[in-house]
């Protein structure tokens, strides 16, 4: 059993050190080519039997069985933060599952958007560059006209022919400021420009007509259905992240979403906020515990997650410093019987318990369990 969690937990930490995998910017990329579904369904014809479970979607490999990474890989290291980096692409998995389910489809990250044509979204309309989907430089100071898209990602879903992979949709996520961060002069200080949540949502739905008009030229993309999310990123020192806000989809080779989906989703961190709240309370007296146990804790929080106005899932984060594994195993232990008498049971939970050096432990719960399961890392 320790051995099955222990691989299960690696989606998990891969969240805690994305931004460690995300700034290698010296792997390679090949040139992409616009349009290379021909390229795709010839090569594309080796897929992963494994699943880590029913949240997860399976690899489309190479005819070699080799993972194909994105051609527009390191676009997402233009958001605010690593944890913006994460939310931004672990969120747009998890609304794609709605659309393109994980039990039939297999999955690729970016193999129709070459960097330079995103790049070249990203940046400012102009003369020079007439597919910018940021509006041109326009004013200074407080008519400044602001950058509201700072990033796009796109993940590509195959179904399994008889002979290949086809493809079968496309999501495609777009980061929006709602604090725009820019320098008047090169060298100079940066300065920050507040963008009203009401007006990048406004923008990102003219946005994304925009780039559907210009992804449906792309040689493949003509037909396919494609799933746009608006993530609205949090500013460069909020530690909650962001959250995706809508969401719509253009089917049979529609330039334009009409009918947009609101999502009402929020993050915040405990106890900076949300401490009257139950929930907030309940964290509190978590955190009282645990803290009385040992005297080395250097800070607890916690991120939750709501949706739809309700608690869905709890990330704590606990950073302290043990010297033994006995000192581990006797907090893990504690920090098990602790969660499991004051944190709501109808939830998510993960807890990690990390030093400067390293993660020590990891505890976790799902919504249907009533136990959680802990592991402590040698």
């Amino acid at each position: 059993m320790k051995s099955k969690w222990k691989w299960l937990f690696l989606p998990t930490l891969l969240l805690f050190l994305s931004a460690c995998n995300l700034t290698d910017q010296n792997a390679t990329d090949s040139e992409p080519t616009e349009g290379s579904d021909e390229n795709l369904q010839s090569n594309s014809t080796v897929v992963s039997r494994n699943q880590l479970g029913d949240d997860f979607y399976r690899p489309a490999l190479d005819e070699d069985g080799q993972y194909q990474t994105s051609k527009n890989r390191g676009v997402t290291l233009s958001l605010n933060s690593g944890i913006n980096i994460s939310l931004f692409e672990k969120d747009l998995m998890r609304l794609s599952q709605d659309t393109f389910s994980t039990e039939t489809h297999f999955i690729q990250e970016g193999q129709y958007l070459s960097k330079d044509l995103v790049n070249s979204w990203l940046a400012r309309e102009s003369e020079d560059n007439p597919e910018g989907l940021n509006p041109p430089e326009s004013g200074e100071g407080d008519d400044r006209v602001p950058r509201y898209l700072n990033s796009i990602l796109e993940f590509d879903f195959f179904t399994e022919s008889e002979e290949n992979l086809q493809l079968s949709g496309i999501s495609i996520g777009l980061a929006l400021n709602t604090v725009d961060y820019y320098q008047a002069e090169q060298f100079g200080p940066t300065l920050m420009q507040e963008i009203p949540s009401e007006e990048a949502l406004s923008k990102g739905k003219d946005i994304a007509n925009q780039l559907l008009s210009q992804i449906r030229k792309v040689e493949g993309l003509e037909n396919t259905p494609i799933m746009i999310g608006l993530y609205e990123q949090s500013p460069q020192d909020d530690l909650a992240g962001g959250v995706y806000v809508a969401q719509g989809n253009s089917l049979n080779g529609s330039e334009s979403i009409d009918d947009w989906v609101s999502i009402n989703e929020r993050r915040i961190i405990f106890p900076l906020e949300g401490s009257d709240s139950a929930e907030g309370n309940a964290f509190a007296n978590f955190q009282s515990e645990v803290e009385s146990f040992f005297p080395n804790i250097s800070g607890i929080t916690g991120r939750a997650h709501y949706i739809n106005d309700q608690l869905d899932s709890l990330s704590i984060n606990i950073m302290t410093q043990f010297y033994g594994e006995g000192e581990m195993v006797a907090y893990t232990q504690y920090l098990k019987q602790s969660a499991t008498t004051y944190l709501p049971g109808d939830m998510n939970v993960e807890i990690i318990v990390e030093s400067p050096e390293d993660i020590q432990a990891f505890l976790k719960k799902d919504i249907t369990e009533s136990d959680y399961f802990s592991y402590v890392f040698d």
